[in-house]
């Protein structure tokens, strides 16, 4: 196959991700060479994800949104591309909140609503509290742990 995602063997997997740069589905391995992240998996049957995927992927090649402006879909931040690939999927409905005259979804909002919803479970944790590659129970109380959470 060559849609850029892993099927078996040698395939490469691909993100898609808001960086300066613009919206890219970049190498996995670029997208990880951060300090600490977390994983989440969606609590939604398959056609759901399907959906959330397709939407999200309408949005690879826009540029980045440097004022964080939710109100608008032709520049997007990080978290804005997540807003928009599950906001309005299955029982997900996101809540924006105001940050300087903005509306916008920060990430320490999109994980307390994700993860207290039930819409997102953490099934993975690196960086926290350690440079080490963390799942099972731990993900949750150690994400918890890390800023204010809600859930």
């Amino acid at each position: 196959m060559s849609d850029g995602f892993q099927h078996s063997g040698d395939q490469t997997i691909n993100i898609l991700e808001a960086k300066k740069d613009g919206v890219l589905l970049r190498p996995i391995e670029e997208t990880l060479q951060v300090d600490a992240f977390v994983v989440l998996r969606p609590k939604l049957p398959d056609t759901d994800i399907t959906q959330a995927i397709t939407k999200g992927l309408s949005h690879a090649g826009k540029l980045y949104d440097f004022i964080f402006d939710f109100g608008t879909a032709d520049r997007m931040v990080c978290t804005e591309v997540v807003y928009r690939a599950y906001h309005g999927v299955g029982p997900i409905a996101f809540e924006l909140s105001t940050k300087a005259g903005r509306k916008c979804l920060s990430a320490e909002d999109f994980l307390n609503q994700a993860i207290s919803r039930g819409w997102f479970d953490p099934v993975m944790i690196y960086g926290v509290p350690e440079d080490k590659l963390l799942g099972g129970s731990l993900p949750k109380s150690l994400l918890r742990q890390s800023f204010e959470a809600t859930f």
